[in-house]
């Protein structure tokens, strides 16, 4: 039996203090109006152990969705990777566990002190770390990340999705303005203009900080990134402070990752994870119920009731609704360029059923391109099913014929989260957009490398898309998906909106959480008149595992740490 959960995510804002500098607060804005609460699966009672504390040692074997992208956490695409780098790869901040917004330190010593204007943010780092290569950690470290993250060679900028979200740019075109290094363990990472979302931002797997003597090695600036040693698994390859350490990358096949004793804080309980790659969700619950590994980070959401009805296993719960899942328009291609016609796709589908048949009705149709628990929300009244409209407004549009053709495209070899049967959907929304007149070729192609590479540089036309959030805010849905770079559309989409561009970046810069809501509201209102890709479901992700496996704590994001992972077997 579902049980109903409103959830409200925090927002780091950062507020100004009588002082010059402050330390960064974590405080939520108002909370957002309007919207249904989520389904999720009911939290059932987590296992008792059967001795006085966790126990030491064991191998974790749980399942991957699907193949990683890369090993460098700058270039990596993807939710699987981000979940291995989760237990080996660290930021200055991080969320706490189990939550998408309480941010924690972790190789910063405490929260930053930013300044008034909030362009300045001075961060103490831990003394007394060493990456796993054994070179030392500090703020040379720090500036080193943050210099090549913002002069990545222009052939590999595409695929540093997160900085061009974060920053706008690269170089002098992005909002750093500098990090300077005050002493070996105080460093201060200047920008050109305020941005509310920056510390939450830096959460993120993808702003973990490597070693510098392993980028090098690793040949990590390399323009034919296929023969860059750290983004492709080699030695070295995914260097970081983390309770875990790299091993080994079997393209297609697993990710292993060992203990790292030398851990700065408190040591992992599990000697390694092991991640199996398992792309297919009936092969995942297969091998859960078979017991081949100890757990599924993600599986089918109609296979959540069979888990809870076997006494070996258990739910893996993910309360909050974090996610978006979409069908991606490119607006470089004709046809689906017109309004009309992508507002025809729209009512074209029957969204709902989709979310019965492949979720199991566990989360919502989608009024926005954000769930409705994120601060700043707002009802959009978005078309519905109507297939009489969808074929009035191809009608209206002159296009005809042939004209009514496009390409549309699905990832093999991949679950996600927000996507657990990419087939099944795909054939559903074929059948929809045929019945109203359009004329879909159809194209499957591996997630990796080509699926993932091709969406992200704009060759895809229109395919299946969507992101598990990844922080709690606006920008992490809507700025992501549709903000300039450089000036210039993300060519994922390719969507020049330049007033809606405008909109955006003066709600990160907001005095007040007032403005900041006025402004993400017109945000909303631009995409609700153009809608730019056409938002499906947002829903509520389960995990599984057998009952002796300890301490997972399950987030939103779905992207957790294993370091209180334990086996009590």
């Amino acid at each position: 039996m579902n049980r109903r959960l409103a959830t409200i995510f925090a927002v780091a804002v950062l507020t100004a203090a009588a002082c010059s500098t402050a330390p960064a607060q974590t405080t939520a804005p108002p909370a957002p109006t309007g919207g249904s609460p989520t389904q999720a699966p009911a939290t059932t009672a987590p296992p008792q152990p059967t001795n006085a504390g966790p126990k030491q040692g064991g191998t974790f074997v749980v399942t991957l969705p699907g193949d990683m992208s890369r090993t460098d956490p700058a270039l990596a695409l993807d939710n699987n990777a981000y979940t291995v780098m989760e237990q080996v790869m660290e930021g200055l901040v991080d969320t706490a566990p189990g939550s998408t917004s309480e941010i924690v330190p972790v190789l910063a010593e405490s929260l930053p002190e930013v300044t008034n204007d909030g362009t300045t943010y001075t961060f103490t780092l831990r003394q007394g770390v060493t990456f796993h290569d054994g070179t030392p950690f500090n703020a040379d470290a720090v500036k080193y990340n943050y210099d090549r993250w913002n002069n990545l060679p222009a052939e590999l900028q595409d695929f540093a999705y997160y900085w061009r979200t974060v920053f706008a740019g690269f170089g002098t075109e992005s909002n750093l303005a500098s990090v300077d290094v005050l002493d070996p363990y105080t460093v201060a990472i200047n920008l050109k203009q305020p941005n509310s979302s920056f510390l939450l931002a830096t959460t993120l797997v993808v702003f973990a900080i490597s070693s510098p003597a392993a980028l090098q090695a690793g040949d990590a600036d390399n323009i034919d990134n296929s023969q860059a040693a750290y983004s492709q698994g080699g030695d070295p390859a995914m260097v970081g402070t983390g309770p875990f350490i790299f091993d080994e990358w079997v393209p297609g096949d697993s990710v292993t990752v060992v203990k790292n004793a030398d851990y700065w804080g408190t040591p992992a309980y599990l000697d390694r994870v092991a991640f199996k790659i398992i792309g297919e969700q009936t092969a995942t619950l297969n091998a859960v119920q078979s017991g081949s590994v100890d757990g599924a980070t993600i599986i089918a959401p109609q296979d959540a009731a069979v888990v809870e009805q076997d006494p070996s296993l258990q739910v893996i719960t993910r309360a909050e609704t974090c996610n978006v899942t979409m069908v991606g328009i490119n607006h470089e291609f004709p046809v689906v360029s017109d309004v009309n016609i992508r507002k025809a796709m729209m009512y074209a589908l029957d969204r709902q059923s989709y979310l019965d048949a492949l979720w199991s009705g566990l989360g919502e149709v989608a009024d926005n391109w954000m769930p409705p628990s994120t601060a700043y929300w707002k009802a959009l009244d978005l078309p519905s099913y109507d297939p009489d409209m969808a074929r009035t407004l191809i009608e209206q549009s002159g296009i005809t014929g042939d004209d009514l053709k496009f390409t549309f495209t699905y990832p093999t070899g991949v679950t996600r989260a927000y996507l657990p049967d990419p087939k099944g959907l795909f054939e559903a929304i074929v059948r929809d957009l045929e019945a109203v007149g359009f004329q879909v070729e159809t194209q499957a192609l591996p997630f990796r490398p080509n699926y993932s590479d091709m969406q992200f540089t704009g060759q895809l036309q229109v395919f299946e898309s969507g992101i598990q959030c990844d922080w709690a805010a606006p920008d992490s849905y809507i700025t992501s998906f549709f903000g300039f770079s450089g000036g210039e559309p993300a060519p994922r989409f390719d969507y020049a909106n330049e007033q809606m561009n405008q909109y955006m970046l003066d709600a990160l810069a907001a005095p007040s959480d007032a403005e900041a809501a006025r402004l993400w509201g017109l945000v909303q209102d631009e995409l609700a008149n153009d809608i730019p890709t056409i938002p499906l479901v947002h829903t509520s992700p389960p995990g599984a595992a057998q009952t002796y496996v300890m301490g997972w704590i399950g987030a939103g994001t779905a992207i957790e740490s294993y370091k209180e992972v334990w086996l009590d077997k």
